[in-house]
């Protein structure tokens, strides 16, 4: 089975403090097309795959910026499912600056 990795990680946590904003360089080094969703934060701006209705061809980037506005757990993913079997689904996790838990 492929399994798809992040930086040589599979899915690897994200970080964030409330309040940051986060950003993401996605290359897509695979032989196929990804599409990544974040589930719970808002997107700021996604550049360039806006032109590409969020497709990132094979060899192509995208930059992602997400506003991390409330506390708690929330998923990035691949939208093809097959992706997501493989390892493209993983945690991103905002703490308040406090340390206060949701």
């Amino acid at each position: 089975m492929k399994v798809i990795t992040i930086n040589h990680e599979k899915a690897p946590i994200i970080n964030a403090q409330k309040g940051d904003t986060i950003s993401v360089n996605v290359i897509n080094n695979l032989e196929e097309q990804l599409a990544l969703r974040w589930e719970g934060l808002r997107l700021i701006k996604s550049t360039p795959c806006d032109k590409t209705k969020g497709l990132i061809l094979a060899g192509k980037a995208c930059a992602y910026r997400l506003v991390a506005d409330q506390v708690g757990k929330f998923s990035y993913q691949s939208e093809f499912k097959m992706q997501r079997d493989e390892g493209l689904d993983g945690l991103i996790v905002v703490s308040s600056p406090d340390n206060e838990h949701p």
